[in-house]
C-alpha cells in the first residue's frame, strides 16, 4: 500500500507543479504584454526560444490533464477534477 500511494502522491505533486509552470509562463506573457515586465521576451524567447516556451505553455497543461485523469482520479477524485479544470483553463 505504501508504493502505491507513494505514486499517487508522486503523480498528484508532478500534476501541480506542471500547472504552477503553465501558470508562471502565462503570467509572465501577461506582464510582457502588459509591459511591465521584459523577461518574457528576454529571456524566454531568446535562451530556450519561442518553440520550447510556447510547447511549454501547451503541452504541461495536457500532460497534468492526463496525470490527473490516469493517475490521481481513481483514488482522490476531487484532486483530479482540480487538476482538469485548470488544465482546461490554460
Amino acid at each position: 500500500m505504501g508504493t502505491r500511494s507513494n505514486g499517487i502522491t508522486r503523480s498528484l505533486a508532478a500534476a501541480w507543479a506542471l500547472l504552477g509552470v503553465t501558470a508562471g509562463l502565462w503570467a509572465l506573457a501577461a506582464l510582457f504584454l502588459l509591459r511591465v515586465v521584459n523577461i518574457f521576451d528576454r529571456v524566454l524567447m531568446k535562451a530556450p526560444g519561442p518553440y520550447v516556451t510556447f510547447g511549454a505553455m501547451l503541452l504541461c497543461p495536457l500532460y497534468a490533464a492526463w496525470l490527473g485523469r490516469r493517475h490521481v482520479r481513481p483514488h482522490r477524485p476531487r484532486h483530479a477534477r482540480v487538476i482538469g479544470g485548470m488544465s482546461a483553463l490554460f
